[in-house]
């Protein structure tokens, strides 16, 4: 499960990123926990923020098609799974 916002004293921040264009706007940093490391994603925008274990990070590599994102971006372009900027498993 993501883990929910934590006592902020009790978290170490890598420099984070940001990526960003015309219809939004994130945040994009790594985490140190008491309880391991997470990939920190804020919407600034929209005043949300998520932390996602290495676990669900796997899943979401693991599952990103029609299964996650719908059937119409599956012939959408090259970033989308078998596109050529798509990695394959190694």
């Amino acid at each position: 499960m993501a883990e929910r916002a934590t006592d902020k004293r009790d978290l170490r921040y890598e420099e984070p990123i940001e990526i960003a264009n015309e219809f939004a706007v994130v945040n994009v940093s790594k985490v140190h926990t008491p309880n391991g490391e997470r990939l920190e994603i804020e919407a600034p925008r929209r005043g949300r923020l998520i932390r996602l274990d290495p676990l669900e990070l796997e899943t979401i590599a693991c599952n990103y098609d029609e299964r996650l994102l719908g059937p119409d971006f599956a012939d959408s372009g090259d970033d989308q799974p078998g596109g050529e900027n798509h990695k394959e498993e190694r």
